[in-house]
Formats: C-alpha cells, structure tokens, sequence
C-alpha cells in the first residue's frame, strides 16, 4: 500500500511538473512568449501615415518605377518640376476676357486701389504675353480711341500719363475699364529731372505725380517710368533716382519694343510702320513690353492698334497690365 501510495505521489508530480513546464512556454493570451500584442489603433488598419483607401504597396508603372504614395501629413508638397522650355518671365498673369480667346484657368477677383479689376487667370509657360504701355498722355485726341479699341478687342493695358488739368475724365475712364496707371512724373522735363547734383527735385516731382492721381481719383499708382526710360543714361545718376523709386515702393519699368511714334520718332505719323516695327520685333521680346504715345499728335497710335491688336492674338499672344509683371 505504501508503494503504490509513492507510486501515485510521484504520478501526481510529474503531471504538476509538466503543466509548469507548459505554461512557461505560453503568455498569458495564449500567444508564444515574446511576441508583441498589436495596439488597438493598428490592429487590422493599414501602416501608419497611409489612409485606409491607399493599398500598402503600390504598383509600379509602366516604366518600373513605383507609383508614390499618399505624402505622410505635415510634409511640404513637392517641388513641381519644369520643362527647359519654361522660364519665369512666360508664366504671367493675364486678364480673362470671353472676347480675348484666352485660356482661362484659375480664377480669383482682384480689387486695386478700391478699383474692381477683371478677373484674373495664370498663363501656362508656353503662352506669349504682351505688355501695351501708353507714355505722356492722356489726350482727346488719342487716348479715347486707344480706349475704344482695347475694349472692342479685351485687352487691358498700362499708362504712363502726366498731369494734366481739364482731362479727369480721360483718368477716371482708363481706372474703370480695368486698365492700369503709373507714375510717369509730374513735369515730364527731363533737365528739371536728371540734374547729377540734386536728387530732391526728382523726388519731389513724383511725389507730387503720386499726390495728384490719389487726390483726383483715390488711385495709388506702384509702377514707375522714368521720363525718356533709363538706358543710356549714367549709373551714378540713375543709381540715386533708383533708391528714391524704391523708397516710394514703385517698381519701375523700361521696354524693350518701340513702336517709334514719339515727338521725334519715325512712325509718329505712320500707323502701317507702327504695325510693322511693333511685329518685326516682338518676336524677339519675352515678355514684350511695348512702348506707345497717347499724347495730342499720336493719331497714328490709335488708328494702328485697330489692326496690330488682332495680328498679335492670331500669333498667339495674350495680354496683360504690368502690375501683374511677376
């Protein structure tokens, strides 16, 4: 009895024994030890930073290379890449006119100087823009026709005028057809103006400019031309007139097309050789910014835009204000 008493004691013992064993070598789910419990958040959900409608691999293209992902949140888009084509001066911003057969694209509305501008859409690379520009003005005999014409063909464009008394209407008309105003200076004299020894007088003139369109029209004109341009004139006196432009915030523009039809230009009777210059040179102009007159004696400026303004949207062109120069 006392041998099968043992017997049973030691049977006993290697069963305990062996159920020890056992559950050392589980956890306590049930699970090999050592293995980590998914979190609940991850338990049966894709990888983190994926949504759950983005496969976990993605196939590759036709070329081999992976298609990308989702961008994990918080990380910068992507650089979008350019073609050797594409340069900054060709992606402009150019009015959207139903008339104009542009491309219109993104939109948004646009309010300068309290005036409601048309409404504005980005050009892609590849498209031409033009820069019309009107120096000296305005005047009953030019600028009304020149404004007539912009509006029959779309097209908005930048003027450079100077003061003159009795012509508030010419001003206020050229603001509300959407087109833009620079400061072109108050005297237009140019020996009052480029004198190498005194700045001040420079400065005053186009603070006066500024004073007379903002009190007559509440406009804030942020564009500049100097009167005759600045090429061929010496750095150290342009470099001083600069710093005051800058000061003022203007930014100031050249051109680099002439239509010749100032005072002293070969075209300022001929609208067949305004056409013919402006065409034979724009071409070689990204962007063209083209150089007119609207002042008393540029009949021939008008009557020419009649037939210029048409060629160039057959060519491709679009137009744009130099406020929207980028």
């Amino acid at each position: 009895m006392c041998k099968k008493t043992i017997l049973i004691l030691i049977l006993i013992l290697a069963m305990v024994f062996a159920l020890i064993s056992c559950d050392k070598l589980k956890g306590f789910d049930g699970k090999p030890a050592g293995s980590a419990a998914p979190s609940a958040s991850a338990e049966g959900s894709k990888p983190p930073f994926l949504s759950p409608n983005v496969p976990t691999e993605q196939p590759p293209d036709a070329t081999g290379s992976p298609t990308p992902t989702q961008e994990a949140e918080g990380s910068p888009p992507p650089t979008p890449t350019s073609t050797p084509a594409q340069t900054s001066d060709q992606a402009r911003l150019a009015e959207q006119d139903d008339s104009s057969g542009e491309d219109k694209s993104q939109t948004s509305d646009t309010k300068e100087s309290g005036v409601k501008k048309t409404m504005m859409t980005r050009l892609t690379y590849d498209q031409k823009t033009v820069y019309l520009t009107f120096d000296d003005g305005p005047s009953r005999a030019a600028t009304p026709q020149i404004l007539k014409t912009l509006s029959k063909y779309g097209v908005r464009a930048t003027f450079f005028p100077i003061a003159r008394d009795g012509l508030d209407d010419i001003y206020k008309q050229i603001i509300a057809e959407g087109h833009s105003l620079g400061n072109h200076s108050f005297s237009h004299n140019f020996k009052y103006l480029y004198q190498l020894d005194n700045i001040d007088d420079f400065r005053r003139d186009v603070i006066k400019m500024h004073d007379f369109m903002h009190a007559r029209f509440q406009y804030e004109p942020q564009l500049f031309r100097y009167p005759g341009g600045t090429m061929g004139r010496p750095d150290d006196l342009m470099a001083m007139r600069r710093e005051v432009i800058s000061d003022l915030g203007y930014r100031y523009f050249d051109w680099n097309v002439s239509s010749y039809d100032d005072p002293n230009g070969k075209n300022l009777n001929s609208a067949e050789g305004i056409i013919r210059d402006v065409l034979s040179a724009v071409g070689n102009a990204h962007p063209a910014i083209i150089l007119f007159h609207d002042a008393e004696i540029n009949a021939a400026t008008a009557a020419a835009l009649d037939k210029l303004i048409p060629e160039l949207k057959k060519q491709g062109y679009v137009f744009d204000t130099l406020d929207n120069f980028k």
